[in-house]
C-alpha cells in the first residue's frame, strides 16, 4: 500500500545513501509477511459458515482435506413410497393447532381425480392415478371395506383419463396422510354417477373422530357437512341441494389453525371456527318483489337435514291471504296497509291457483306469513316457483323479519332478503339493522326471464345464507358476529 507521504518517504531513503537497498528488503519482508498472513486467515475462512442471508463464492476445496459444506442442500430425505419424511414419518404439528388428522375418500356410484394434499403450503400427497395403480397397504388405511376394492380404472366421463372408485359393497373409508397434519389444504375432483354420493373426510384421527363432508345428486341427502367426535355424529350444517352427474366438480378443504373452510366448485360451502357464528332463524318470512308483476307457487319452508317441513303453500285452498300482514319493502320502511290490494290469489287456465302481483308499478311490496319455525331453528330450506310477467327487476324473499321490531311508525324491522333481478339481472343479498340497508349483490346475471317458471332456493345454514337460482349457487352470505 501506497501512503499520500510516498514522495517525501523516497528523498529521506536517497540522503541515506545505502538505505534504498535496505528499504527494499524491509519492503519484501512486509510483503511476505503480509502474504503469510492473508493465507492464514484464507484457511480460517474456510472453518467458518457463511452469515444468515451470505453465501461462499469461494473456489472449491482444491489442495485442502476439508469437507464442503452441503448443509441446506441435501435431498429431502424420503421414505419407501418416494415421499418426503418430512410430512409423513417425521412431521410434527403446531400444538396450537385445533385441527389436525389425515385426509381420505369414500361413497357410493362416485369417481376421484386429481387428489392434491398440501402441508404448510408444499405438496405433501399428488396422485392423478395415471403412473400407477397401486394403493400400498401401509400409505394408505381403511376404515371399513377392504383396500383391494378400491380399484384404479377408466374413467367413463373423459376417455383415456384413469380414476379411483371403490367397487366394494361395504361403506369404505380410504384415508391417507399423518394424523397430526395441521395447517393442509385438499383438493380432489368428483364426479357423480346417478344415485351416487361423494365423500370427503378431514382431520382424520381414528376411525371414530372425523370430519364429513357429503355431496350428493339427490338433493335429500344434498351437500352436508357432519362432524363425528367420539363415535357420536353431529350436523354442522346443510343445504338440500343436489349436485349434477356426469361431469367433474372440484372439492377443496382449507385448514388453518383455528379455521376449515370447505368449497365445492368454488363456492365456500362451509366454514368451521373454533368461535363460530351460530344463527338461529326466527321471525315471519314474506315474498316480496320490485317493480315487477310476478306469479308465485308452492312455497315450502323445510329443515335440510331431517326433511321436516315447516310451512308449505300452494295456494289451493283460498286462505294465504287471509293470514298475510301487508307491507312496503323500501328500505327498512313499511306500512300496514301499503299494496295490499295488489295482491291475489288467481286461478290459471290449467286450473291451477296462484299468487299473483298484478301492478308492477310499486316497489318493495311484501307479503308476510308466519312459518312458524321451531326455537333455536339453525338450518332452513326455502323454495318457491316465480313467474314473471312484467316490470324492470324481479321477485324477492325476505326473512327473520322481527315485528316486534317495528316502532309506531311503521318503520325499523330488521330482516334479510334474497332478491332477484336487480341490478341489471343480478341476484343479492339485503341486509336490513336498525333502518340501514346494506346490498351484497352478486357479479353474475342470473338468467330470470318473463313468462317461464324457474325455482329459487334459498339455503339458510347455522353460519351463512346462499342464494340458488334454477339450481346454481349465486350468492353467499356470511353471518358475523
Amino acid at each position: 500500500m501506497r501512503s499520500n507521504g510516498g514522495a517525501g518517504d523516497t528523498k529521506k531513503a536517497r540522503k541515506k545513501g545505502h538505505g534504498a537497498d535496505i528499504m527494499k528488503k524491509r519492503i519484501f519482508s512486509l510483503i511476505l509477511a503480509a502474504l503469510l498472513i492473508l493465507s492464514s486467515l484464507a484457511f480460517a475462512a474456510c472453518d467458518k459458515e457463511p452469515a444468515d442471508g451470505g453465501s461462499s463464492t469461494g473456489g472449491g476445496t482444491e489442495g485442502t482435506n476439508e469437507t464442503p459444506n452441503t448443509e441446506g442442500n441435501e435431498e429431502p430425505s424420503t421414505n419407501k413410497y418416494g415421499l418426503s419424511t418430512e410430512f409423513f414419518e417425521d412431521y410434527k404439528r403446531d400444538e396450537s393447532n385445533v385441527y389436525y388428522g389425515k385426509m381420505g375418500v369414500g361413497g357410493k356410484n362416485v369417481s376421484f381425480d386429481r387428489f392434491t394434499i398440501k402441508v404448510s403450503s408444499k405438496n405433501a400427497y399428488v396422485n392423478d392415478f395415471e403412473s400407477s395403480a397401486e394403493l400400498p397397504e401401509g400409505l394408505f388405511e381403511t376404515f371399513g371395506g377392504s383396500l383391494s376394492d378400491w380399484k384404479v380404472d377408466a374413467d367413463t366421463v373423459t376417455d383415456g383419463n384413469k380414476i379411483l372408485s371403490y367397487t366394494g359393497s361395504d361403506s369404505s373409508i380410504l384415508t391417507v396422510g399423518n394424523a397430526e397434519w395441521g395447517k393442509s389444504n385438499l383438493k380432489v375432483s368428483v364426479a357423480l354417477a346417478e344415485g351416487g354420493e361423494a365423500e370427503v373426510y378431514f382431520c382424520v384421527r381414528d376411525d371414530k373422530n372425523f370430519y364429513r363432508l357429503t355431496v350428493s345428486s339427490d338433493a335429500k341427502t344434498g351437500v352436508k357437512l357432519d362432524e363425528v367426535k367420539d363415535g357420536k355424529e353431529t350436523n354442522v350444517g346443510a343445504l338440500a341441494h343436489g349436485e349434477p352427474t356426469g361431469i367433474w366438480m372440484n372439492v377443496s378443504v382449507d385448514i388453518g389453525a383455528n379455521a376449515m373452510f370447505v368449497y365445492v366448485d368454488g363456492v365456500e360451502m362451509f366454514r368451521i371456527e373454533e368461535k363460530a357464528v351460530a344463527h338461529t332463524y326466527s321471525g315471519l318470512m314474506g315474498i316480496a318483489q320490485w317493480n315487477t308483476e310476478f306469479y308465485v307457487d308452492n312455497v315450502k319452508i323445510e329443515d335440510p337435514v331431517t326433511g321436516e317441513v315447516y310451512y308449505e303453500q300452494d295456494f289451493e285452498d283460498g286462505t294465504f291471504l287471509d293470514n298475510c300482514t301487508f307491507g312496503e319493502r323500501n328500505g327498512a320502511s313499511w306500512s300496514v296497509d301499503s299494496a295490499a290490494d295488489d295482491w291475489e290469489l288467481l286461478k290459471l287456465d290449467d286450473g291451477n291457483t296462484v299468487l299473483h302481483f298484478k301492478n308492477s308499478g310499486v316497489y318493495g311490496a311484501v307479503a308476510l306469513f308466519d312459518p312458524k319455525l321451531p326455537e333455536g331453528c339453525a338450518s332452513v330450506k326455502i323454495t318457491y316457483q316465480g313467474y314473471k310477467l312484467a316490470g324492470s327487476e324481479g321477485y324477492a324473499f325476505v326473512w327473520d323479519w322481527q315485528a316486534d321490531s317495528v316502532d309506531a311508525n311503521g318503520d325499523g324491522a330488521d330482516y334479510m332478503a334474497y332478491n332477484l333481478g336487480g341490478w341489471t339481472g343480478k341476484s343479492g343479498f339485503q341486509e336490513i339493522v336498525g333502518g340501514a340497508k346494506t346490498n351484497y349483490e352478486g357479479s353474475a346475471t342470473v338468467g330470470l326471464q318473463n313468462e317461464v317458471w324457474q325455482t329459487v332456493e334459498i339455503d339458510l345454514t347455522p353460519s351463512a345464507a346462499f342464494g340458488c337460482f334454477e339450481g346454481v349457487i349465486y350468492e353467499t352470505f356470511w353471518y358475523a358476529d
